[in-house]
């Protein structure tokens, strides 16, 4: 966790100094979750069960810790007037525990074969995060950004 907060750090340098804040505008998506049970990707984890998003509200997990980083960054970017945004679509996607290709690939994928429970269907969930960009764009009013 340290060397993502210290990646953040080093990253905020090189924009506050390279970057003009008249002319650019940073977006951060936050940390997009997996969906995983019982295991990891690499000793035995599963999503094929995940039929319907959940429910639940009391299944989904509390914003990671990366979020909380990126916030503090950007909150700190903001303060010298630095253009940057946050996306944060975790808590949106953790719902969509049925939004993964799991074992349903293409019919040349040779079994037996690690379930992908960390990308997502198209169209789907990303399709949503980019609407969302697209949105905020537009109440940024992005268009007179570029002139």
């Amino acid at each position: 966790m340290e060397a993502f907060r210290r990646s953040l750090r080093t990253w905020k340098s090189w924009a506050e100094q390279k970057l003009d804040p008249q002319r650019s505008h940073i977006f951060f998506r936050s940390y997009s979750p997996v969906h995983f049970r019982n295991g990891t990707w690499n000793t035995g984890g599963t999503c094929r069960n995940n039929m319907s998003p959940e429910k639940n509200k009391t299944k989904l997990q509390a914003d990671p810790l990366f979020n909380r980083y990126i916030s503090e960054v950007i909150k700190e970017m903001k303060a010298v007037k630095m253009r940057v945004g946050f996306m944060n679509v975790t808590y949106l996607s953790e719902s969509r525990t049925d939004g993964h290709p799991s074992i349903h690939r293409e019919p040349i994928t040779p079994q037996p074969v690690v379930e992908d429970c960390s990308h997502w269907c198209l169209p789907g969930v990303p399709d949503t995060w980019n609407e969302i960009l697209y949105s905020r764009l537009l109440i940024d009013d992005f268009r007179t950004m570029l002139r």
